[in-house]
Order: C-alpha cells, then structure tokens, then sequence
C-alpha cells in the first residue's frame, strides 16, 4: 500500500497509483532474487539484478512526480553490497558517496 496522502499531494491518478504498486511488488520480488544470489558465491546476477533495481527506483522517482536523482537512492543497501554503510549514509543526499571497487554490486563499474 502505497502512502495515500502523499498520492492526494502529489495528484496521482488511479492508473499511477496502480504503477506504482506493481513496481514496489516488481521490486521486492527482484531483491528476494538478489538475496538468494548473494548467498551463491558463484551467482554472478547480482550487477544485472542491480541495474534492473536502479532502473525501478528511477521509475519510481518519476511516477511519485520527484525528480529523478540518483543522490536519492541508496544503492548500498542492495544485497550483497559491500559498499561503506555508515559513510554513505552520512553524506546521503547530498552524493560523494563512497564505493568498494571490491564490491559484487559495483566494483570496477560506476552505476552511481
């Protein structure tokens, strides 16, 4: 269930308000996939499984009427991310954030 006061606020419509619902249900089901990867060392999903949950969240941003921002996602809370947790919150969001070029998620790619 969406935030129905904040749907009022921003003049969502039915038909948006159904998108939006759909890809909060797409999501959850793309990170149960990423959790299971993660504990598969071999899995090798978890950067396309990423890219397919940046897109969502981007997605998101524009159904909700926000503009789309990246420095308003927080990337290293996808599964499997090894990026700094507490750095990254510290300077959200405002960006410079920090990544682990270690990283499943993002090493040696610059999604953010």
């Amino acid at each position: 269930m969406i935030n129905p006061h904040l749907a009022k606020k921003q003049e969502l419509d039915e038909c948006t308000i159904k998108t939006i619902e759909q890809l909060h249900k797409d999501r959850e089901a793309l990170l149960n996939v990423a959790r299971a990867a993660v504990d598969d060392e071999s899995d090798q999903r978890l950067k396309t499984l990423y890219s397919l949950w940046l897109f969502g969240e981007r997605k998101l941003q524009k159904l909700w009427k926000f503009e789309e921002d990246d420095n308003y996602i927080k990337f290293w809370t996808f599964p499997g991310c090894t990026c700094p947790n507490m750095d990254n919150e510290d300077n959200y969001p405002y960006g410079r954030y920090v990544q682990n070029m270690d990283c499943r998620v993002h090493g040696n790619t610059k999604e953010q």
